[in-house]
């Protein structure tokens, strides 16, 4: 459920920053720069590139914004956090345009065919997108197994840790000293 929560709120958040209206200004003002920063063969150097994906690009600000959401609340581990609530909502998202580019073609549409047709194509949309979140989620849930038996294992497992080995550092230099 936290996954879920974490993912809706990265879409929310890349929604309100990216295509909101209340935000509409700080967007002109970012392709504005965007557009002036271009040198004479069209060239945009990589942080205006950067600054303005972050503005105009849901996607790409998603990734950004699941990476704080995520270390903040953590649901299993923070990089397969990241990565699954950032693809959720690049799915999501894509989802979102297709719907949208359907609506703009149903507005244009006459005839009911046309109209089946685009609900047809929607619910098989949507069917491949839940798919892929169930491959998703089970992916996350082997690779949490796997890392709790990892972690496990090292718990258990009678390898010397990172101070044990610098103890024996220590003493080596300290004999070596001595003679």
């Amino acid at each position: 459920m936290d996954l879920l929560i974490n993912t809706l709120v990265v879409f929310s958040l890349s929604l309100l920053l990216t295509k909101a209206k209340i935000l509409a200004a700080k967007r002109d003002f970012v392709e504005q720069r965007y557009e002036a920063s271009r040198v004479a063969d069209g060239y945009v150097g990589w942080i205006h590139r950067w600054w303005h994906a972050m503005w105009t690009c849901p996607m790409c600000a998603g990734f950004w914004i699941a990476i704080p959401v995520c270390l903040i609340f953590p649901f299993k581990h923070p990089f397969t956090d990241i990565m699954v609530v950032f693809g959720a909502n690049w799915l999501i998202h894509c989802l979102e345009n297709i719907m949208f580019f359907w609506g703009k073609i149903a507005e244009t549409a006459d005839e009911s065919i046309k109209i089946e047709a685009i609900v047809k194509a929607a619910t098989k949309t949507m069917q491949t997108t839940e798919s892929y979140v169930q491959k998703i989620t089970q992916q996350t849930e082997q690779l949490s197994k796997t890392m709790e038996c990892l972690a496990n294992k090292i718990e258990n497992s009678d390898m010397p840790t990172n101070s044990t080995l610098k103890n024996v550092e220590r003493k080596i230099r300290d004999l070596s000293k001595r003679k």
